[in-house]
Parts: structure tokens; C-alpha cells; sequence
């Protein structure tokens, strides 16, 4: 596996993601459950770059677990998307 391989397994993963997460933001701005002031496809945006980076520590950090910290990311993606 070649690095443009590699690249395009990336991005059809983050494709993925972002369109599973898409309906569900969508479906809660419509409801008035979370922000609106910045466009869905962008929020989802951010919603990943807040888990890959979570996921990113949990890969480097020693002691930075999900039982230790998932109470922090939760309430870091509610404060995101809070209306």
C-alpha cells in the first residue's frame, strides 16, 4: 500500500464520518437542539476535529484514557454544539 493509497483510505473514512454524523446534526438543528449559527457539514467538521483529536491523545499520551477523560470529551462536544 503506497502512500496515495493510504491517503485515499483516509479520506474515505473521514468521508464516511462526516456523512454519518451529517443527518444527526441536521435533524438536532432542526429541532432547535443545537447551534445554528454555523452550518451543519461545518459543524460536523468540528465535531471530528475535537474526537480526532481525543483519539489522537489517547494514541500519544500516557495516563489520557477514555475512562479517565470521556466525561470531558462529552461535555467539550456538548459546549460545542450548545444552542
Amino acid at each position: 500500500m503506497g502512500d496515495l493509497d493510504v491517503a485515499a483510505a483516509l479520506a474515505r473514512d473521514e468521508a464516511a464520518v462526516h456523512d454519518g454524523l451529517l443527518p444527526w446534526v441536521e435533524v438536532a438543528r432542526a429541532a432547535g437542539e443545537i447551534r445554528n449559527d454555523i452550518p451543519a457539514a461545518r459543524l460536523c467538521s468540528w465535531i471530528t476535529v475535537v474526537l480526532d483529536g481525543f483519539l489522537s491523545r489517547l494514541a500519544d499520551e500516557q495516563g489520557f484514557t477514555v475512562t479517565a477523560d470521556q466525561d470531558v470529551l462529552v461535555d467539550t462536544v456538548r459546549r460545542l454544539l450548545a444552542p
